[in-house]
């Protein structure tokens, strides 16, 4: 059995609100689950990624997949060959027989619509316990579900172990579970897909990638080379949404660092609310020409230390007491000579790429 259900927990990442679901996968007879945080809505591919990620945690696949009338499976206008196309092709896949409960009778889903009220509030008690809402990374949160989802299923090992003699044998690769788009990287380092802007290293500027998106990221291939990996945002229904990174441009940022005042981007590139008021303060005490460099090298030496977050609550702190610290005394402090890791190099381009930041291109 599985299904969707919606989490009220008020669960944030890094203080900001996560809006998300739970895939949940449920095998009634010994009561072993799988459950996965979802981030987007009942799409084919939080579907398809939710039940395989199932079938290799359970270590095979079932005779029978029950689900109700799940519009990213079955086409409901219809009573004829009424599986969808993508849903077709996961069944032939993995070889099991997919049944669903009649339409609209959603108490015929028992067997995991009641289970989900005993996983989320599980997972309440267990938030409660805690002392916390709040997740440093999704990953974090994702392990947290996963954790007490276990706790559970040791509960029932014996009878699982009974019944998973009963599963058919995995096959040896998954089946598709996301979407493909090709799409050419902006001379502002960025692609839009989905209503939602997303920076990119700034090496593929002008490159036309392929794009594999998930329910939970986008995977970026350059040819055969798979050249990045961006967790996926939801933009709300009418509206659009961005995800920018300074990671990705600030190399570029740091030969010209007054395209980081003009740039359409900027608020974008501060990555936290210490940044931002860091950012505050030098422009208002600072000249434009110091206040724009001084940002853009503090970011790259947030970038070069790895100690991002540490350096942001440093000068904070500093600003706090009218002390502004110099660079040089940050790079003291937290600059750490990383060993070089080869990078895949795709194209050289010109700082002029960045001149669509900047009205009448780059100047100075």
């Amino acid at each position: 059995m599985c299904d969707f259900t919606h989490v009220k927990s008020p669960v944030t990442i890094a203080s900001e609100p996560l809006k998300h679901m739970l895939f949940h996968y449920r095998m009634p007879a010994s009561g072993w689950a799988y459950a996965q945080v979802i981030y987007g809505g009942e799409s084919f591919a939080a579907f398809s990624d939710g039940v395989q990620n199932a079938f290799k945690a359970a270590g095979g696949v079932p005779k029978e997949v029950r689900t109700d009338s799940l519009s990213a499976a079955y086409r409901n206008h219809t009573n004829d060959n009424d599986f969808t196309e993508r849903f077709n092709e996961l069944v032939t896949h993995y070889g099991f027989k997919a049944t669903r409960n009649n339409r609209g009778i959603a108490h015929e889903n028992g067997a995991i619509e009641s289970p989900h009220g005993h996983l989320k509030s599980q997972l309440e008690q267990a938030l409660k316990i805690r002392g916390s809402y709040d997740f440093q990374t999704r990953e974090v949160y994702e392990s947290f579900v996963a954790d007490i989802v276990a706790r559970r299923n040791r509960r029932v090992s014996d009878k699982y172990a009974v019944e998973q003699r009963q599963l058919h044998a995995l096959p040896r690769t998954m089946s598709v579970n996301y979407t493909e788009h090709y799409l050419t990287v902006s001379r502002t380092s960025t692609i839009s897909l989905k209503r939602v802007t997303y920076s990119v290293p700034s090496r593929l500027i002008g490159s036309r990638l392929l794009v594999r998106l998930y329910d939970n990221r986008l995977e970026l291939h350059y040819g055969s080379d798979l050249v990045q990996t961006l967790a996926r945002v939801y933009a709300s229904k009418g509206c659009r949404a961005r995800n920018i990174s300074y990671l990705h441009v600030i190399d570029a940022l740091v030969k010209k660092p007054l395209a980081f005042r003009y740039s359409q981007l900027r608020d974008d590139l501060l990555p936290s609310d210490n940044y931002k008021a860091i950012w505050e303060y030098v422009n208002a005490h600072l000249l434009a020409d110091e206040a724009s460099y001084y940002m853009v090298k503090l970011l790259h030496l947030a970038k070069q230390s790895g100690c991002e977050r540490q350096l942001g609550r440093f000068v904070a702190a500093s600003i706090t007491q009218r002390q502004l610290p110099a660079i040089r005394e940050c790079e003291a402090q937290f600059l750490v000579i990383a060993s070089n890791i080869p990078t895949i190099t795709i194209k050289q381009h010109s700082l002029s790429a960045y001149s669509s930041m900047i009205p009448g291109g780059l100047h100075g």
